[in-house]
């Protein structure tokens, strides 16, 4: 019988699953022997037992919602402390979100100044390989609670709104 908080061991024992179409087959098995030949029988095990029993879907579903109620708090604190100076870019993917400026902020010194009190929040220039033709934020909310999210935007509008 697994734990409840069992889904937590998962990144530390470094094994993953991909289902693959047939024609990739040959090549991901030579990509997986050429890096580290095979995973531990009985980690295999216990990882398949932990996806078939329901476990790992149960976490899915779990995270899921903790993730969009931080996506949400997010696009609301952005709304209520920058409307006017950030909007943010709808999307569902991934555990981060844009948020673009009007122009007239340099967000490298932004996030520069950000760094500085401990909060980590990266300029879009650093995604272009050339001239951006628009400027703005990258903001993370995967390894933050909902108090750090606060905290966080608090900063960004201090050094936005200057």
């Amino acid at each position: 019988m697994w734990e409840q908080n069992s889904a937590y061991m998962l990144p530390a024992i470094r094994l993953g699953f991909l289902v693959a179409p047939q024609w990739a087959l040959p090549a991901l098995v030579a990509a997986k022997n050429a890096s580290d030949w095979h995973c531990p029988t009985p980690i295999q095990m216990a990882v398949g037992a932990f996806i078939s029993d329901g476990h790992l879907s149960r976490h899915i579903r779990r995270v899921r919602r903790t993730y969009l109620e931080r996506r949400n708090h997010l696009i609301g604190l952005l709304e209520m402390r920058l409307g006017d100076a950030l909007r943010a870019v709808p999307s569902f993917y991934g555990m981060h979100m844009s948020a673009i400026t009007g122009g007239r902020i340099d967000c490298e010194v932004v996030s520069k100044a950000l760094a500085t009190r401990g909060v980590m929040i990266h300029s879009l220039a650093r995604y272009h390989l050339g001239p951006a033709d628009r400027s703005g934020f990258v903001l993370g909310y995967a390894a933050v609670d909902l108090d750090s999210l606060e905290a966080a935007i608090k900063a960004l509008a201090e050094e936005i709104l200057r």
